[in-house]
């Protein structure tokens, strides 16, 4: 990505590096985010734990609120994602 970055012009260049370096930055974060996630759940009981509650009851708060956080995060992830394939695929039609 970083040598799409420099066929380009240096306006457009300064642009993107910046949005290149805040996507990383968040890919960072949310990669580490994860990690600590899926390190807490240790195995296929805590798991159904937290999917079904104690005893089959619904969620807790703090079980909701940490789900709630993980997908969104993973709905960053994606829109991250998306974000850099556009920004690529820009810097190689600005480069051709």
């Amino acid at each position: 990505m970083e040598m799409e970055l420099l066929n380009t012009q240096q306006s457009t260049r300064t642009r993107l590096q910046a949005r290149l370096r805040g996507h990383k930055s968040d890919l960072e974060k949310l990669k580490r985010d994860l990690k600590r996630a899926s390190s807490r759940v240790s195995g296929p009981t805590d798991r159904e734990e937290l999917l079904a509650g104690t005893n089959g009851t619904d969620l807790d708060s703090a079980s909701m609120d940490q789900r709630a956080r993980l997908l969104t995060g993973t709905e960053t992830l994606a829109d991250s994602s998306r974000r850099l394939q556009d920004s690529h695929r820009i810097a190689l039609e600005t480069g051709n």
